[in-house]
C-alpha cells in the first residue's frame, strides 16, 4: 500500500495512479497492507487513510496546521491525539510480538573490503569532481540533485558500467551544440568522438556503436538537421534513468525539481561545451583502460568464501545478488561467467523487463531449483519469497535504509530456518563508501540481529530520501576525507534539533 502514499498530493499531474485506484475502490470495502506506512512525512500516513474514508483526517489543509505545523510544545500532546484517532483502523504488528509463534533466524552481517586500482580510482575522484560541478551542461537543470545522486551511484557500482553513462553524458553536449544552432560545433563534437571510440583497423567500436545508436534514436536523418527536428529540450526524466539502466523506486513528483535553469549567453555555452566535451572525453579515454574491476574479484571471493562456508554446513549453495543498475547486471553476469558458471545453467536474471506475474514465478522456482544465483535489481526487493536461500549480497549499497529492509526481507522472512548472510562491499580507498556503510549498520541496525529494521517503522527513525540527499550533500559539498567523516560523524550522532523532531515524529 505504501506505493499509493502520495495520493493526497492535489496537482493533477501528481500521484494519477493512486487517485485513479483510490477512485476505483472507493465503494467497497478494503484492507490495505504494508510494512512502511510512512515513509518521508506524516502526510502519507493522511494519504493512505483516505483510501479507508476521505473524512478520517479532514482536510490537508486542515491535517497539517493540526499535526506538522505545531510548536515543540504541541508536539507530544497532537501526536497522542492522531495516535488515538488513527487506531479505530490502524492495525500494527511487530515481529518481536510474534515471537513465541514464529521462530525468526538471526542476520550475520559480512563486510568484503576491495582495494581499486590507480586507473578506477583516477577515474572515479575525476567524475566525482565533475558531478560537483553545478554548471555542466550534460545534466540537465531539471532534478539537477537527483540526476547527480544517480551517477555517484552508478560510480559507486560498477567502473566498467559507468562507460556506457559517459557515452550518454556526451550524447547530451551534442545536443547543446543543437540546441544552439551551431553545426560547426557539432561537427567538432561528432570528430572528437569518433577519433577516440574507433578502432585501430578503422572499424567502429561496440562503443561507438552503442553512442550513434543513442545519439539518433528515433531520427529519421541521422545528421545535424534531423537531429534538429528531433530534440526535445525537455527530456523527460524517466528517459535518462533508462539509458543508464536505473530501476530506482522513485516517484517523479518526490524529486527536488527546485534547481534555476540559469539563461548564459551563447558564447558561454558554447565555451563551456568544448571544454566539458574534453574532460568527458577523458574520463571515456581512463574507462577504456580499466582490465580489470576490482569490486567483481571482492564479489567471486565473497562466493568461494560463503559457498566454501555452506557447503560445510549443509546448507544451500545459493546466493540472491542485488545491483542498483541493470547495466552493472549485465557486468556481474560476465563477471560470473569468467568464474566458471554458466549462464544458461547457473544464473537466474530478474529485472523490471522480466515479463509477465506468471514468468517471474517461474524464474523464482528456475532458482528453488538447480540454479546457484539470483541475479536481481530493485525490481526483486518486494514482493518475493526467496527463504529457500540463506545468503544475500549487496554488490551495490543503496542509501536508502527502506530499500536495503527489502532487500533482505526476500530471504529474512517467516519459513526461513537458517541464520542469513547479509555480504555488503567496501571500497578501502573511498572513505564516503565506507562511512554510508558505517551509517546503515550503527543507525539502522539493519544488518545483524534476529529483526533487524523491521522491528519498527522505518519511517519513524529516519526518512529514507532524506538520508539520500544528506548523503548527496556530503559528496558535492565535501573537499576533503576530514571533511566527510565529520559530515558522517555529525549523521551518526544525530544531535541536531531538527533530526530530533524527526524521530519523535
Amino acid at each position: 500500500a505504501h506505493k499509493l502514499r502520495n495520493v493526497w498530493k492535489p496537482a493533477k499531474n501528481q500521484a494519477k495512479r493512486a487517485k485513479a485506484i483510490r477512485n476505483a475502490i472507493s465503494p467497497f470495502k478494503k484492507m490495505l497492507l504494508t510494512a512502511t506506512p510512512m515513509q518521508n512525512n506524516l502526510m502519507e500516513l493522511y494519504g493512505l487513510c483516505t483510501f479507508l474514508d476521505p473524512y478520517a483526517l479532514g482536510t490537508a489543509e486542515s491535517f497539517k496546521r493540526n499535526f506538522i505545523s505545531i510548536s515543540d510544545d504541541e508536539l507530544e500532546e497532537k501526536l497522542s491525539e492522531l495516535k488515538f484517532r488513527i487506531s479505530k483502523f490502524f492495525k500494527r504488528e511487530l515481529r518481536r510480538n510474534v515471537q513465541a509463534f514464529i521462530p525468526y533466524t538471526n542476520r550475520n552481517a559480512v563486510t568484503i573490503p576491495f582495494d581499486p586500482t590507480d586507473n578506477e580510482e583516477e577515474l572515479r575522484i575525476t567524475f566525482e569532481n565533475y558531478l560537483k560541478d553545478p554548471e555542466t551542461v550534460a545534466l540537465p537543470p531539471i532534478a539537477n540533485g537527483f540526476l547527480r545522486l544517480v551517477y555517484f551511484k552508478l560510480l559507486a557500482s560498477s567502473s566498467f558500467a559507468l562507460k556506457n553513462s559517459l557515452n550518454n553524458l556526451y550524447v547530451k553536449l551534442i545536443y547543446g551544440s543543437v540546441a544552439l544552432d551551431d553545426k560547426e560545433l557539432f561537427t567538432e563534437l561528432m570528430s572528437e568522438i569518433e577519433n577516440k571510440l574507433i578502432l585501430d583497423d578503422g572499424r567502429e567500436s561496440q562503443e561507438l556503436q552503442h553512442f550513434k545508436k543513442v545519439l539518433f534514436k528515433n531520427v529519421s536523418s541521422k545528421t545535424f538537421e534531423g537531429l534538429k527536428e528531433h530534440i526535445d529540450d525537455n527530456m523527460e526524466l524517466s528517459s535518462v534513468l533508462q539509458e543508464e539502466g536505473a530501476e530506482e523506486n522513485y516517484d517523479e513528483e518526490d524529486l527536488d525539481e527546485s534547481d534555476e535553469v540559469h539563461a548564459k549567453d551563447t558564447k558561454t555555452t558554447r565555451d563551456r561545451i568544448l571544454t566539458e566535451s574534453q574532460l568527458i572525453l577523458h574520463l571515456i579515454d581512463l574507462s577504456r583502460k580499466l582490465t580489470k574491476n576490482s569490486k567483481g574479484s571482492a564479489l567471486i571471493h565473497a562466493l568461494e568464501q560463503q559457498f566454501k562456508k555452506a557447503k560445510e554446513n549443509g546448507w544451500p549453495e545459493k546466493a540472491v545478488i542485488f545491483t542498483e543498475f541493470k547495466t552493472t547486471q549485465e557486468y556481474v553476469i560476465s563477471v560470473l561467467e569468467q568464474s566458471g558458471m554458466n549462464l544458461k545453467d547457473d544464473i537466474v536474471i530478474f529485472n523490471g523487463d522480466s515479463g509477465t506475474a506468471e514468468e517471474r514465478r517461474q524464474l523464482v522456482e528456475d532458482f528453488r531449483g538447480d540454479k546457484k544465483i539470483f541475479l536481481t535489481t530493485e525490481a526483486g526487493a518486494e514482493g518475493l519469497n526467496l527463504q529457500f536461500c540463506n545468503l544475500l549480497i549487496n554488490y551495490d549499497l543503496p542509501w536508502n535504509p527502506q530499500r536495503i529492509e527489502q532487500r533482505i526481507g526476500r530471504c529474512h522472512r517467516y519459513g526461513q530456518k537458517l541464520d542469513v548472510v547479509v555480504v555488503n562491499f567496501a571500497n578501502k580507498k573511498n572513505i564516503a563508501d565506507q562511512r554510508i556503510l558505517e551509517l546503515l549498520k550503527t543507525k539502522f541496525q539493519l544488518f545483524e540481529g534476529a529483526f533487524g529494521a523491521s522491528n519498527s517503522v522505518l519511517g519513524e527513525i529516519e526518512s529514507g530520501t532524506d538520508i539520500e540527499k544528506e548523503i548527496l550533500n556530503i559528496y558535492l559539498t565535501c573537499r576533503d576525507e576530514d571533511e566527510i567523516s565529520a559530515k558522517f560523524d555529525d549523521l551518526l550522532s544525530g544531535n541536531s534539533e531538527e533530526r530530533e523532531a524527526k524521530q519523535k515524529i
